[in-house]
């Protein structure tokens, strides 16, 4: 039996750590310092530097400039680092480029340099279409400024938009939540990424977590019934728990990750996983100043390393297939309901893709089918 990787491409992550301000919920490493940007990207430069010879004769099929807020560089700072990365790597034909952005720091300048640079995909952090959760969340746009930020890049001749859509907030009902839907499906976006607030350790939100009551799950499965029902009417298609996409639109790097596939990060707490020679993932440190000072001095940057081990490996992928529309490979499934009948009501009847009770529990039943497996844990094949 074979459980291979979907993904046979490779994709390439830059964090840029810079933000205007802190969001309450985000655990992201940012920093609203911006004092160190240009030793940052001297630093970025010579970190692509040491990578170039390992990664040589390998091609990238996918950029993704995430953070942070890279959309608060100049234009000749973003062009400096594409630059830079061009020359490093080789990459495959029309590679998908992304940037991600907030709405406030959108203009048309930044976004025809954007499209000169190659960059044909935007992610914008819009979170919600009413002013009064915006400012719950922190945001610092509000939604006149998210629309404009549409039609600005619309008009730069972005048609690849993703906007992200933040549900199960204090106080926040159903309906306004089908509203932010509905408005980013008006302005012509064909991807929306949609979030549950959670509440991470060191975010502002946990703290306030403590004085405030946080929606029951009752209240969060409305949210996804609400979700799904209102993107499927207006034409978007979930290829994956939390993102849907207009046929055609869906997230080449991201599907990198969901698909098992290898990637590289570079800048401070950015992320890198590859199979060979052995199944490897490294990240590193969430500590800007020790990342410049690092590779200002010709190293790399403090890094924490995890060797990925097969029953890992073979845990992780399990995770990944049903989390996705391809679902679990039919022979899996088989076994899978053959030796754990009750999992059957979480299927799709004629697929091994969730239905949506499956979908509300992924990482539980994950757990639950790679223990249905494990006896046959040395007959699985994975590359």
């Amino acid at each position: 039996m074979k459980l291979p990787a979907y993904s046979k491409s490779i994709g390439l992550y830059i964090h840029i750590p810079f933000c205007r301000s802190k969001c309450i919920y985000c655990a992201f490493y940012s920093i609203t310092d911006t004092n160190p940007t240009e030793d940052f990207i001297k630093a970025l430069k010579r970190e692509a530097d040491l990578y170039r010879e390992q990664f040589q004769g390998r091609k990238f099929s996918t950029i993704y400039i995430g953070g942070g807020t890279p959309s608060i560089l100049e234009p000749d700072q973003i062009s400096e680092i594409m630059e830079k990365i061009f020359e490093s790597f080789e990459f495959e034909d029309s590679p998908e480029i992304t940037i991600e952005a907030n709405p406030e720091s959108v203009d048309l300048e930044k976004a025809v340099v954007w499209r000169k640079l190659g960059i044909n995909r935007v992610s914008l952090g819009v979170q919600s279409a009413n002013d009064e959760e915006l400012k719950f969340l922190g945001r610092i746009h509000d939604i006149k400024t998210a629309s404009r930020a549409i039609e600005i890049l619309k008009k730069a001749g972005f048609s690849n938009i993703n906007v992200d859509l933040i549900f199960g907030m204090p106080g926040q009902s159903v309906e306004s939540f089908k509203k932010s839907i509905e408005w980013v499906a008006e302005r012509g976006v064909n991807h929306i990424s949609t979030y549950s607030l959670t509440v991470e350790r060191g975010t502002k939100l946990f703290e306030l977590s403590k004085r405030i009551r946080m929606p029951d799950e009752e209240t969060i499965v409305k949210f996804y019934r609400i979700r799904d029902e209102t993107l499927k009417r207006l034409g978007f298609r979930r290829y994956e728990i939390s993102n849907f996409a207009r046929p055609g639109f869906e997230s080449s790097h991201n599907r990198i990750y969901w698909f098992h596939g290898e990637y590289l990060g570079l800048g401070p707490s950015a992320a890198s996983f590859l199979y060979k020679p052995q199944s490897i993932r490294w990240q590193n440190r969430s500590n800007l100043r020790a990342y410049i000072k690092n590779l200002h001095a010709g190293k790399f940057p403090p890094l924490e390393k995890d060797v990925v081990s097969r029953d890992k490996l073979l845990l992780e992928r399990i995770f990944l297939y049903i989390r996705t529309d391809r679902g679990l490979p039919g022979e899996f499934k088989k076994i899978v309901i053959e030796r754990t009948p009750e999992l059957s009501r979480f299927f799709e009847d004629s697929s091994g893709k969730l239905n949506f009770e499956g979908m509300l529990i992924a990482d539980t039943l994950a757990l639950q089918i790679y223990e249905a497996i494990e006896p046959l844990v040395d007959e699985i094949e994975l590359d």
